[in-house]
């Protein structure tokens, strides 16, 4: 009986309407997106000039992943304001390429967890997807 219980509450959690976001919450993936976006406008102009197709290729899909995460906002019933890419400090190449690395990774793992979503798991589904050939396309630029 009490392996019937659990189960029972395992559902309702995971059949549960999805909760409406506060502001704060989507700042959490927004801001990422938009250093992500500033790092690869960034790279576009540092890398060699055989390796700027590659940031080209980052940077239009971040910008994508930024109007993605902010159509979902928008469909939640929050405004999400205005998101730009976040400019790079004074950062070398390699710690910009490192850092994106570590905050594509962690974009992937965020998006994978809301995968369970009724309404909007397909979508954090493909950004993950994004996300994790992100992390491949950095770590091979890593090791231009």
């Amino acid at each position: 009986m009490e392996n019937f219980n659990k189960e029972r509450q395992v559902w309702q959690r995971v059949m549960a309407p999805a909760q409406s976001w506060a502001e704060a919450d989507w700042q959490q993936l927004l801001n990422p997106a938009a250093q992500s976006a500033g790092a690869y406008r960034y790279l576009m102009g540092a890398l060699p000039p055989e390796h700027r197709s590659v940031a080209a290729r980052l940077y239009r899909e971040s910008l994508e992943t930024l109007a993605c995460l902010k159509g979902l906002c928008r469909l939640q019933g929050q405004h999400p304001g205005r998101v730009q890419p976040v400019p790079v400090g004074r950062e070398t190449v390699d710690q910009v390429l490192t850092q994106s690395y570590h905050r594509a990774r962690k974009a992937a793992a965020e998006y994978t967890a809301r995968w369970g979503e009724p309404e909007w798991g397909c979508v954090y589904r493909e950004l993950s997807r994004r996300e994790e050939n992100h992390c491949m396309l950095l770590a091979q630029l890593m090791g231009r």
